[in-house]
């Protein structure tokens, strides 16, 4: 759900209200198409964040990106834009697993990025945080049986929150495999 800079926007402003963390809220998003114009876009975001500085951090609920947006760009969400159309994300953490302390050069999220990137994903859903957010271990079944969550711990990119089970598995059989069709 976005409508583009053409006037149209997914609420209004109310300017006395100020979002809530976990408030769904219409935020501005803007395109760089290489002219001196950019493009707006507008998306349906949950606020995750607030600073004293007037800065909203939000997770676009369609797009599973995370952003920042001054408190005065924000809009209320107009109940027909929340009805219409389910969120096409969904806001997850890896179950069991925490980064591994003092990782400064992030060398294990380039890890996980090389894990997860352009890949068909199997997601367990282990639990829920009392946000809604769900804890889940993943799998890559085209290249390894064994976890995301596992492989970070194994590679010292993560270390156990809670011990991971021995049995930790999923059958991949149970998901076609992945094929790149050709249209001529």
């Amino acid at each position: 759900v976005s409508t583009q800079s053409t006037g149209g926007h997914l609420g209004s402003r109310d300017t006395s209200h100020l979002p809530a963390i976990g408030e769904i809220v219409a935020v501005p998003y803007y395109h760089d198409n290489g002219t001196d114009q950019a493009r707006v876009e507008w998306r349906r975001a949950r606020v995750v964040g607030t600073d004293n500085e007037g800065v909203v951090r939000v997770f676009h609920v369609d797009h599973g990106t995370f952003g920042t947006v001054k408190e005065g760009k924000l809009r209320l969400m107009e109940p027909k834009f929340l009805e219409a159309l389910p969120f096409l994300a969904q806001e997850m953490l890896l179950a069991d697993v925490l980064p591994v302390p003092g990782d400064a050069d992030s060398s294990g999220k380039e890890f996980f990025v090389e894990l997860v990137a352009d890949r068909w994903l199997v997601a367990k859903v282990i639990d829920r945080t009392p946000d809604g957010i769900m804890l889940v271990h993943l799998w890559d079944c085209e290249a390894d049986p064994v976890s995301v969550n596992r492989r970070l711990v194994l590679n010292n990119f993560a270390v156990e929150r809670h011990e991971l089970p021995a049995d930790l598995n999923t059958d991949c059989s149970v998901f076609p495999a992945r094929t790149t069709s050709v249209v001529s």
